[in-house]
């Protein structure tokens, strides 16, 4: 039996999260730990997009997982799981390179498979991420919730 279960950005993708965690501890043995990792997509910055746009790009990109706003979640879902002693962190480094173009591009796909937000809009809002790369204004934050339980 493991002490240790990690599950990075997965959470926010498992149909019942509490059971996932519940069948965590099952399988851990006794003072083993649980830690997940999940992001929180509402919670994301995109310089130098305006927030009500990159709401909607958010919501409509959203349906791709079952909790997207699963990172601030993660410590009350350990809660009713029945952890103790659970700890939290939350990382939010800035992303002024470019290495998280690609989460964009993504949801931007995710976005036009929705189809609740226009194909122009999105792909204006992709625009002007990769334009302020270009321009040297791009920065790009995604905080990231660290739970152990």
């Amino acid at each position: 039996m493991p002490s240790l279960v990690t599950a990075r950005n997965t959470m926010m993708y498992v149909d019942d999260p509490v059971q996932t965690l519940k069948e965590f501890r099952r399988v851990l043995r006794p003072g083993g730990l649980a830690h997940a990792v999940d992001g929180d997509w509402y919670m994301m910055v995109a310089e130098p997009v305006e927030h009500d746009a990159w709401r909607a790009f958010v919501k409509a990109a959203s349906h791709a997982c079952r909790t997207s706003d699963m990172g601030r979640k993660l410590y009350s879902t350990f809660l009713e799981a029945g952890y103790q002693n659970v700890q939290i962190s939350i990382f939010a480094n800035a992303d002024v390179d470019g290495r998280l173009l690609g989460v964009v591009r993504n949801m931007a796909k995710y976005a036009h498979e929705s189809g609740t937000l226009t194909a122009s809009k999105i792909d204006e809002i992709v625009e002007q991420v990769e334009q302020a790369l270009v321009c040297g204004s791009y920065m790009l934050v995604s905080p990231q919730f660290v739970v152990t339980g």
